[in-house]
């Protein structure tokens, strides 16, 4: 099988996004309360941006690259932004 461009692209940026969401928890903390804290708003917004957009990607992967690779949830991963 060949990997897609547009698919290794949509991966790096899921990737790019774990990499960000974990910068924007080590502001925050890693607690429930920290994280809906008033003062931290702009670090949660964040975090929940780029969970977003992970669904988002995850849901443009084409077919054989998520058949490729089965062993991820990627159906959880695209219910993080459709439902």
């Amino acid at each position: 099988m060949v990997i897609r461009d547009k698919d290794l692209q949509r991966i790096y940026h899921v990737l790019l996004y774990c990499v960000r969401i974990r910068i924007a928890l080590q502001k925050i903390g890693q607690d429930y309360d920290a994280f809906i804290s008033a003062d931290k708003f702009v670090e949660r917004d964040a975090v929940c941006f780029y969970l977003l957009q992970m669904g988002e990607m995850t849901r443009s992967l084409t077919e054989p690259f998520k058949e490729r690779y089965n062993e991820l949830p990627w159906k959880q991963m695209r219910g993080l932004r459709h439902n």
